[in-house]
């Protein structure tokens, strides 16, 4: 192929720059000779110098002096400037020889423009016509050079840009080549990380009998929680074993010691972080000749998703069940409700009952409501008010106030907001019942609530609202926090419905607003506190499926 080869530039050494060099000046003075007056009258002075023709005009005479001065020693800089180059690039610069004739046609114009200041004083005018001749030989011979060069010029440019086009394609694959590589990389990261997940879903070990010494084949860490080292006994890893499911494991490995051969369990275990996982357990018994057991081989596999999944369906066929019922019950106590509200009606007209009456009349609106939110309680509600916030915790508070007597607890209010949200009023007034009943229902005799309003800047929901309700009761124990919002869970037992917090966890989510809870059982620091952030402006609210 041609074409690359017009890549290479043209490269002389030293000696031949010097033959270009010596045979552009003899072209350049070889007038010099065939003409010999040229050089006869070169310096002769018959004339009149310049100066008398601008009679002595020292405006004029100061334009041509500076403007021929500074034009040769701008054409003199130019030409050392393209010697230097091609001395220190002789090896990469195409057509040299093209670039010395440049300088010598440069130089010698500016050698012409020196001449004319010389001529300014001294009428040289044949030196001057001399300087002409070799500036003109230098010109007319690069013109005619010039056009021979112009394909292979246009080639070279044709070539660097086919160059420059391969090299971005060349980049542009590299580029390419890197992705690929990084996202094989990462798919064999997944790969592992996936192999790794999977192998953490199970382990095996082996128990030896005689010395009761564990040998874990797997990693019981991300199962147990603990160790090998920690595990390496049978009577650590029934410590390792839920409490609740302890006892039960025990039997059956006693049951295995005495005649068994192979056992299936399934048992939780809870680290010491106080996570719960679900496994299933299976193992086979070794036994000597004479029937002794020596050792068992088991493995165990993580099957906390499926317990979980089970979970759900029975919380849903138990949500279902209440539904229903809930629907019953809805009914039933509609007709009674109106009737009471129609008696409190008549009873206003007693001057002296109308305050009472009408926190009456409020209440059993609100029943209303959770009876009708009972039949369907994520259905929306059209109409949200404004309501004081203040306000309405004010009149919560007084529901609660000869319960509060009773048990000599303290109420601390700071409302460090006092301003209006718009809520669906009935619900938000039944999520702050709830808190302080539990709240009191956590203090048996004495104690102290804190209600805190504050604006807040909440990651959740933005600019809010938030609501502190805060006790010194005994506190939460830390294993029931996670399912503290989870309908039916309840540590009432024979009082607890279950259904209160997660009830009041609905209608926050519902408002577009999210709630925390903070507890400590801490004999020196005992006491729960809820946190509810709701948004200053609601102007829609947030909807569920039924």
């Amino acid at each position: 192929m041609g074409t690359p080869g017009l890549l290479m530039p043209s490269r002389i050494g030293r000696r031949t720059m010097r033959i270009w060099a010596i045979a552009l000046t003899v072209a350049a003075f070889s007038p010099l000779v065939i003409w010999p007056n040229l050089w006869r009258n070169a310096f002769s002075t018959q004339f009149l110098p310049h100066i008398y023709c601008y009679l002595r005009d020292q405006q004029l005479i100061w334009l041509h002096l500076v403007s021929d001065t500074l034009i040769g020693v701008a054409y003199v800089a130019i030409s050392f400037t393209l010697v230097y180059l091609i001395r220190r690039a002789r090896r990469d610069i195409p057509f040299q020889w093209m670039f010395l004739a440049f300088g010598l046609f440069i130089i010698s114009c500016g050698m012409t423009h020196f001449m004319e200041v010389v001529v300014l004083w001294k009428p040289v005018y044949w030196f001057s016509g001399d300087v002409k001749v070799v500036t003109a030989l230098a010109s007319v011979a690069t013109a005619i050079s010039l056009p021979r060069l112009v394909p292979r010029t246009l080639a070279l440019i044709h070539t660097a840009r086919l160059s420059e086009d391969r090299g971005i394609k060349l980049e542009e694959a590299n580029r390419r080549l890197e992705q690929l590589n990084q996202e094989l990389i990462e798919r064999d990261q997944m790969k592992t990380a996936l192999i790794r997940r999977n192998m953490a879903g199970m382990a095996s070990w082996e128990w030896d009998i005689q010395n009761d010494t564990i040998h874990w084949i797997d990693d019981p860490f991300p199962l147990f929680g603990r160790n090998a080292m920690e595990l390496r006994s049978i009577r650590r890893l029934e410590a390792a074993v839920h409490p609740e499911d302890r006892e039960r494991l025990q039997n059956v490995i006693k049951k295995l010691l005495e005649s068994g051969e192979e056992y299936e369990s399934e048992y939780r275990t809870l680290s010491p972080n106080e996570s719960v996982r679900w496994l299933t357990a299976r193992g086979h018994m070794h036994r000597r000749a004479d029937g002794t057991p020596e050792r068992l081989l088991a493995f165990v596999i993580d099957i906390t998703n499926r317990k979980q999944a089970e979970e759900a369906l029975r919380t849903s066929e138990k949500l279902a069940t209440a539904g229903r019922l809930a629907a019953t019950i809805a009914h039933e106590i509609n007709n009674p409700l109106e009737a009471i509200t129609n008696l409190l009606y008549l009873l206003r007209s007693d001057p002296g009952n109308k305050e009472l009456l009408s926190m009456a009349e409020q209440e059993v609106a609100r029943l209303g409501h959770i009876a009708k939110q009972t039949l369907g309680f994520y259905r929306q509600n059209p109409n949200p008010v404004r309501i004081n916030l203040m306000d309405t915790l004010e009149g919560v508070l007084v529901l609660f106030a000869n319960k509060l007597q009773t048990r000599s607890v303290k109420i601390e209010r700071r409302y460090d907001f006092k301003g209006e949200l718009r809520v669906n009023s009935g619900e938000l007034r039944q999520v702050f019942s709830n808190l302080i009943g539990n709240a009191l229902d956590a203090m048996n005799s004495g104690g102290r609530i804190v209600v805190h309003t504050a604006l807040a800047e909440s990651s959740y929901v933005g600019p809010s609202a938030r609501i502190t309700i805060a006790d010194s009761g005994l506190g939460i124990p830390a294993e029931n926090l996670k399912r503290i919002f989870q309908p039916f869970f309840t540590t009432k037992k024979d009082v607890g419905t279950g259904l209160g917090l997660w009830v009041t966890n609905e209608i926050v989510q519902k408002h577009g607003g999210v709630i925390k809870i903070k507890s400590s059982t801490n004999p020196a620091r005992h006491g729960t506190v809820f946190m509810i952030w709701l948004p200053l402006d609601v102007p829609q609210q947030r909807s569920s499926a039924a």
